[in-house]
């Protein structure tokens, strides 16, 4: 099966089917936080090729995928900031400026770009062909502007709208030129994207992390997130965008996407559909974008449950836009079970 031009056709409407993506928790998986993996990319790879090489074993509609890991905070480096490793090995980047002002002076540094350059090339030199190796996440510009300047940035967007504007401007032009960089530096096509870890989706286009824009209000998306998404959809042929959906308030995102179609081609989150949706909502915003999202199968009859709720049972993906389900199994046996049900249902129906 050509798993690429399946999403592709799930994305873009063109059939009813819904792929399942499986994984399976390892009991000898090979723990590496990300501090290690930002900074050792060969024992990155060694472990990380060990802990998917069981997803290369069993049918799924998943395109095992890692990344190169060289994390989020690649852009607010390139804007002067220092990693930091936090509590449990997670990495992340100090606040650099207190005000508009001094982010304005910051110049852009090229070397954190090379070092995720020599990063990348290490991990796909150091895993087996057959596993797929995505540069590194990149996030939305209001979420680095955060990490750049703080959450005093948010009020930056009220009380100087023009110059917060101009500030996002800048970080999505290097977003951009880092992420065609990162992706010429290793031959791959700049408008194709393969989400990493636990997704392992075709897009067209890119995906960026977008948790930040939760806290803004539909009036505030439609200024000044959307002409930035516009920009990414049009420079790298698609978006795909994730952004977590508990614990904070988020039912007013998505209807902002649908309102304005061809920005923004599918969304993501961890927490599944039923934290945004509702009755009225779901046959509108299926007709504009696409999503992915966890689902737990706890026995194989759930398939049939689930497919009984009004976003599966009531609106018709083919001529609208496509949903990716990701599930977690506990052994390969399960995996190839749950898939075979899977099969099944979609064959029967």
């Amino acid at each position: 099966m050509d798993l690429k031009q399946l999403h592709y056709d799930v994305m873009a409407g063109k059939t009813d089917y819904i792929p399942l993506i499986i994984n399976i928790d390892r009991e000898d998986a090979i723990a590496v936080s990300s501090w290690e993996a930002t900074f050792n990319p060969q024992k990155f790879a060694e472990a990380a090729a060990h802990n998917r090489s069981l997803e290369l074993e069993f049918p799924t509609d998943r395109i095992v995928t890692i990344e190169s890991n060289f994390t989020e905070t690649l852009i607010p480096c390139m804007f002067g900031a220092v990693p930091c490793e936090m509590p449990g090995g997670n990495i992340y980047s100090r606040t650099i400026v207190d005000s508009l002002d001094e982010a304005e002076e910051l110049e852009i540094d090229i070397e954190p770009l090379k070092r995720a350059e020599a990063h990348l090339k290490i991990v796909k030199a150091n895993v087996p062909d057959n596993l797929n190796v995505a540069i590194t996440r990149f996030m939305s510009p209001l979420d680095n502007a955060v990490n750049i300047r703080g959450t005093d940035f948010y009020m930056d967007l009220y009380l100087e709208p023009e110059r917060s504007r101009d500030f996002l401007n800048r970080i999505a032009v290097v977003t951009i030129y880092a992420l065609k960089y990162l992706k010429n530096a290793v031959d791959e096509d700049y408008k194709e994207h393969i989400t990493s870890n636990r997704r392992g989706i075709y897009i067209k286009g890119t995906r960026l992390s977008s948790d930040s824009i939760v806290t803004l209000s539909p009036k505030m998306l439609e200024d000044f997130i959307l002409p930035l998404f516009k920009m990414f959809h049009v420079e790298l042929g698609g978006l795909f965008v994730h952004y977590c959906t508990t614990p904070f308030p988020s039912g007013h995102v998505l209807p902002v996407f649908a309102k304005n179609p061809g920005i923004v081609d599918g969304m993501d989150n961890w927490q599944g559909y039923k934290s945004f949706f509702n009755d009225k909502m779901d046959g509108v915003l299926q007709d504009k974008v696409s999503m992915s999202f966890d689902v737990e199968f706890e026995q194989a009859y759930d398939i049939e449950n689930l497919m009984r709720q009004p976003l599966f049972s009531d609106v018709k993906r083919d001529g609208g836009r496509g949903i990716f389900v990701s599930t977690q199994t506990k052994s390969l046996e399960d995996a190839k079970r749950l898939y075979d049900r899977w099969q099944e249902f979609f064959i029967k129906h």
